[in-house]
């Protein structure tokens, strides 16, 4: 009974951890693989100078493929961690 109520504890602490701070910090950020990334660009059909918004951006590897391609890419982000990762990808890239 103790390690039942022991393992119901940790499962709650994970879960309020994990979904509690999407209420300060938005959606849980889930990760593009390079290969969705390629298709989404793919099935797009970006033209050199179109202008695209990536709500959400996490950590912008979607707005620089999307930049790379030949779009006027913006990304907005509320994460203030990811935000910050994303601009310090973009000038390092």
């Amino acid at each position: 009974m103790l390690i039942f109520k022991i393992v119901l504890i940790i499962i709650l602490l994970v879960f309020n951890i994990y979904f509690g701070r999407s209420l300060f910090f938005g959606a849980p950020f889930a990760v593009s693989t390079p290969s969705k990334i390629r298709k989404m660009i793919k099935l797009l059909g970006i033209k050199p100078g179109e202008k695209m918004v990536d709500l959400g951006a996490g950590d912008g590897r979607i707005v620089m493929a999307l930049a790379r391609a030949g779009a006027l890419a913006y990304g907005y982000e509320i994460n203030p961690f990811l935000a910050g990762l994303a601009k310090r990808k973009i000038k390092k890239a």
